[in-house]
């Protein structure tokens, strides 16, 4: 096999959770939402509509997923420096009306917490397609922002902007040495470009 490039087991899964969201999220007329290199090669499907990095504890031990509606829960990991980076993703809810397209990236700089009302019988997909493919485009450029703002110094060490952005709740962005000083925003990922960038 001299010459050929071949995929350990994880690889593998990981290769395949990706192509089943390009897939999922195609068929929903979404981009997939960022995804950075270094989380991508851990991907696993966690659930037919979910995607994530398989969470462990300081041992290498198997914990528990996450939930992507819970958004205390995000905040609570986003503003403990120690939380290892992590990425999940996907269509998440219960009942009729209370499904949702969430988004939870946490990485050195950055915290990003996406929740955008989605399907159910009460509600037609554009709209929200609209603002999700605007939100995932925006996060992606957020994502490259901080990442440069972490290694000029603008984010001190272990520093982390926290964007929040949902359909739930109020929409928010700080930093993660200030949880006290949240700033309400209608454009909180806008917002979180513009403080790295100023």
């Amino acid at each position: 096999m001299s010459g050929e490039t071949t995929l350990d087991a994880a690889g593998e899964e990981a290769a395949g959770a990706l192509a089943a969201a390009r897939a999922f999220y195609g068929s929903e007329t979404l981009r997939l939402p960022p995804l950075p290199r270094a989380l991508a090669g851990r991907l696993v499907q966690i659930d037919e509509a979910e995607w994530g990095v398989a969470p462990e504890d300081d041992d290498g031990e198997p914990l528990d997923g996450i939930d992507l509606n819970d958004r205390a829960g995000f905040l609570d990991r986003a503003l403990d420096p120690a939380t290892p980076d992590d990425v999940a993703f996907g269509y998440a809810g219960h009942g009729s009306s209370s499904w949702f397209m969430c988004y939870q990236l946490i990485q050195p700089g950055l915290a990003l917490f996406i929740r955008q009302g989605y399907g159910g019988p009460y509600r037609a997909p554009e709209p929200a397609q609209k603002v999700l493919n605007a939100a995932y485009h925006d996060a992606l450029a957020l994502v490259v922002y901080a990442a440069a703002a972490a290694g000029t110094g603008k984010l001190a060490q272990g520093q982390r902007l926290i964007v929040v952005l949902d359909d739930r709740a109020p929409s928010i962005w700080g930093l993660s040495d200030a949880p006290d000083g949240w700033q309400e925003s209608s454009d909180p990922i806008g917002s979180g470009q513009a403080f790295l960038q100023g």
